[in-house]
């Protein structure tokens, strides 16, 4: 049972990831990403040099290996 000390933990977490998300999305576009171009660029560089697929990225960003593919191709 999730109790109301709990729902208040999750609307905190909830309102920094979204205050992230809001950063991300004014960083990126001042550069001219998308902040979807950002997160692969992000898995890239947190891959540490190791190649990552499509299929990876597209675990990683929770999208479809197709839309990845498109997304990549653009970058």
């Amino acid at each position: 049972m999730i109790r109301d000390r709990d729902y208040r933990t999750l609307a905190l977490v909830r309102a920094e990831l979204r205050a992230f998300a809001h950063f991300t999305e004014m960083s990126t576009g001042s550069v001219g990403l998308t902040p979807q171009q950002h997160q692969i660029l992000l898995a890239l560089r947190a891959s540490e040099g190791r190649k990552l697929t499509i299929g990876e990225l597209a675990k990683v960003m929770l999208l479809k290996p197709h839309s990845v593919s498109g997304m990549a191709d653009r970058l």
